[in-house]
């Protein structure tokens, strides 16, 4: 039996009985030397005697040019080349989700992505996994991480893991937050007030941001400034976030009147303890000298071993302040840079 919709591009033939049975659309005149760009069939050639890739009962589009191909089976989508060895594919599991590589030849090694929930047969029976590997088929119990290289990621709770090649286990916040971060800026900001104004962009730590012990923020800036004219006046940077880690008074005796200067600073933060009941500890070095001359260097920082206390859990921002000790004369200093660099162990 054969029945057929005819229309100026497309022509769909439905041929029943038989191992050829099938809907076959066509674009153009279904004949010999025009393969179908889509059937629904087991045949493995058309009513024509056009040769079909070798595929299961399934949706099948085809474009004969290009080699591309796909088709959808029982619980998978296919996708890929002819030429290929082997088609890609997304594939349904109980609990799971699968993504493959084609392979390019009997050789080839595929790349996987697997997405399993906690109780998925391959998941580890107590949080979801998202699992890369190529090479190896992860055990049933969800494990096995394959030996030949790949990653895995298991979450959903305060257990979060992640495991690489096999070796190497992390905690949530070191997923989240190994990385170093560094960022610039060249905005030149001038400070001429009395009380402490922002010297440099003021850095944001991100509520929860220092999620482990040793979380370490470092601080660097550096510029150029004007002393006061008639009588210098004294200068005082402070170090701060969340609070003020410490200030020094700077003589005005260092830089004389009228004179300018540059200045540079380095300051570190170490988170030691996490949390809304967290502490942390810091140091900085602030150096300023007329171009040319020795710089006098100042230290900042905790006198003691008594770190401060900090809540990790709201947002705060870093920078360094400035204040000087009067307007007279109008003294002036001014940033040409900051850097803000974090890092996590």
């Amino acid at each position: 039996m054969s029945e057929g919709f005819s229309h100026p591009v497309v022509r769909v033939e439905v041929i029943g009985g038989g191992t050829g049975a099938g809907v076959f659309v066509y674009n153009g005149t279904p004949q010999a030397g025009n393969p179908p760009v889509a059937w629904m069939s087991e045949a493995t050639a058309d009513p024509f005697g056009n040769a079909l890739p070798a595929v299961a009962t399934d949706i099948v589009t085809y474009n004969s040019a290009t080699h591309e191909l796909a088709w959808m089976s029982k619980g998978a989508v296919h996708v890929g080349l002819t030429t290929d060895f082997n088609p890609g594919s997304v594939a349904g599991v109980s609990g799971g989700l699968s993504i493959g590589s084609p392979l390019a030849t009997g050789a080839d090694v595929p790349g996987s992505v697997h997405l399993d929930s906690a109780l998925s047969p391959r998941g580890n029976g107590a949080t979801p996994q998202l699992k890369l590997f190529n090479g190896t088929v992860i055990a049933a119990n969800g494990a096995a991480v394959p030996v030949a290289g790949g990653l895995a990621v298991s979450g959903g709770s305060t257990t979060d893991t992640l495991t690489v090649n096999g070796e190497t286990t992390m905690t949530p916040q070191a997923i989240v937050a190994k990385p170093v971060i560094e960022q610039v800026d060249s905005t030149i900001i001038p400070v001429t007030q009395t009380v402490a104004t922002a010297l440099t962009k003021a850095w944001n730590v991100f509520a929860n941001d220092a999620a482990t012990v040793n979380t370490c923020y470092e601080l660097k800036a550096g510029g150029f400034g004007t002393q006061a004219a008639g009588a210098a006046q004294g200068l005082t940077v402070t170090l701060a976030l969340f609070a003020n880690f410490g200030s020094i008074a700077l003589p005005a005796a260092d830089i004389p009147a009228g004179a300018t200067f540059v200045w540079e600073f380095e300051g570190t933060v170490i988170v030691t303890g996490t949390g809304a009941g967290g502490a942390g500890r810091a140091t900085g070095t602030f150096r300023w000298n007329q171009p040319g001359s020795a710089a006098k260097e100042y230290v900042i920082g905790q006198s003691g071993s008594v770190d401060s206390s900090v809540n990790w859990t709201g947002g705060h921002s870093y920078d360094l302040t400035a204040a000087w000790a009067s307007a007279a004369g109008a003294p002036t200093i001014s940033s040409l840079w900051s850097r803000f660099r974090r890092s996590q162990q």
